[in-house]
């Protein structure tokens, strides 16, 4: 099962690549590089955001959508400008691919869980109750593992445990609703020491990993409809580490752990 979510992960990423030249031939996009973040236990390297958009960026409407994250094991982002908007017949997009590398600062450190959270909100307006504006959210990501326990192994991808390799959350009005404005929220969850565990490594933790989300926000009204989705200042992602045992301490363990057994042995 987990094969075949990685398996989906990657396709719906790469279709997701591909299906913008099909909406529009005018897209403006940019490849943002970031200052490196060093945090408590981990440090984030190669920090990079590659941003599309429909519409020529302006003072208004920045191309940084991201922008430069801050914080020590959990990264804030200040989110400049991540919205999509549109009126009367119209469609709009802003996407974002979010990469970096985790590595924990010494191999005492594992990286066992990372979380990608966001949230915004959106509106849709109609005159007339036939129009039907909309406004979607999605987001899809992986994580490749390069190292456990400081040493390098073949790479192997962990797609999120929740709702397979994204969440996808699309709004539209009720049937008898002129207008709306609520929030909306979403969250990549990836349990990196199970994924270890379930590649057949029986010990150790994740200590080099890359991360690779794209977000996309679109927002989609016809005649006498708009429609807004916008993020907020809740982008959010964090690093959970566990402490990993040194060989002398396991050694210890072990000698321990056998002792006890011919104490009980021989009483």
């Amino acid at each position: 099962m987990r094969v075949y979510n990685q398996l989906r992960g990657i396709i719906l990423c790469a279709l997701s690549l591909c299906v913008l030249p099909i909406i529009s031939s005018s897209v403006y996009g940019t490849l943002i590089s970031y200052s490196d973040v060093p945090g408590a236990h981990v440090n984030y390297t190669d920090i990079q955001e590659n941003t599309t958009r429909l519409s020529i960026p302006t003072s208004s409407d920045p191309t940084p959508v991201f922008g430069q994250p801050t914080g020590s094991d959990s990264l804030g982002f200040p989110g400049l400008s991540f919205k999509a908007t549109s009126t009367g017949n119209g469609f709009d997009l802003a996407k974002s691919i979010l990469s970096m590398t985790i590595n924990a600062k010494n191999n005492t450190q594992g990286i066992s869980e990372i979380k990608f959270s966001e949230l915004g909100d959106y509106t849709l307006a109609r005159i007339t109750l036939t129009a039907d504006p909309s406004a979607e959210v999605k987001a899809i990501g992986w994580i490749t593992v390069e190292e456990i326990n400081g040493v390098s192994i073949s790479p192997f991808v962990v797609v999120p445990n929740l709702s397979g390799a994204q969440f996808d959350n699309l709004f539209n009005l009720a049937t008898d609703s002129k207008s709306i404005t609520t929030n909306w929220s979403g969250i990549l969850d990836f349990d990196i020491t199970d994924a270890i565990r379930d590649k057949g490594y029986t010990t150790g933790y994740a200590t080099k990993v890359s991360l690779s989300i794209t977000n996309t926000l679109t927002a989609s009204s016809d005649a006498d409809s708009a429609a807004l989705i916008e993020k907020g200042v809740g982008v959010n992602l964090a690093v959970a580490t566990v402490n990993v045992p040194e060989p002398s301490t396991l050694i210890m363990l072990l000698i321990g752990a056998l002792g006890l057994g011919i104490w009980r042995r021989n009483k």
